[in-house]
């Protein structure tokens, strides 16, 4: 016999079932037994970032764009806190300016500008229930963070190096520990 639960069924950890027959009444049975139960829970969704790809899904932390976090929810779950790691398997660390989102209308987002250290190709997102951290969801595959460099001098041919001459490259990072690994000529 199907069970729908609506999603504004109240959540609890003491519910129970009982089943009457419609004919007679006396001829009942309820499991289990009350107060033990069997717990209602909410559900939380993630529907992005979901990582993987080929190439592997890539954000730019520049200090101007923003990683999108959204997903859904199933039942009377009113806030979702939004956690990350950088090693694709524990989340100690709370989503800067997101941390909690209000859910609207069973849906939440945020958009996550990361902080400067957060580079990386080992990210995923957790979304939980604010109220039970057991009631959640995860980036199925990492996603990678990447910082930028603006390259300030030389900056065109118009510059006019002089092979066989020291010039000094100068630079502006954003994001992590960006550094000039390799110098040459062409197209890299």
């Amino acid at each position: 016999w199907p069970w729908w639960l609506p999603a504004s069924q109240a959540v609890g950890t003491t519910a129970a079932i009982k089943v009457v027959d419609a004919g007679e009444p006396s001829v009942n049975n309820r499991a289990p037994a009350y107060p033990s139960g069997f717990t209602i829970k909410g559900s939380v969704t993630l529907t992005g970032p979901l990582g993987g790809g080929t190439p592997q899904q890539t954000f730019l932390n520049d200090g101007v764009a923003t990683i999108p976090i959204t997903g859904t929810v199933f039942g009377p779950i009113a806030t979702v806190r939004l956690l990350y790691s950088t090693n694709g398997s524990t989340f100690p660390n709370p989503v800067e300016g997101c941390t909690t989102v209000a859910v609207s209308a069973g849906a939440y987002s945020c958009n996550w500008d990361p902080p400067d250290s957060a580079i990386g190709v080992n990210f995923k997102i957790r979304a939980e229930d604010a109220g039970n951290a057991t009631v959640g969801d995860q980036s199925p595959n990492t996603f990678a963070i990447k910082g930028k460099v603006n390259f300030t001098d030389p900056i065109s041919s118009s510059t006019g190096v002089t092979a066989g001459n020291n010039y000094t490259v100068k630079y502006d990072k954003v994001g992590g520990n960006t550094a000039i690994d390799t110098l040459g000529i062409g197209t890299f």
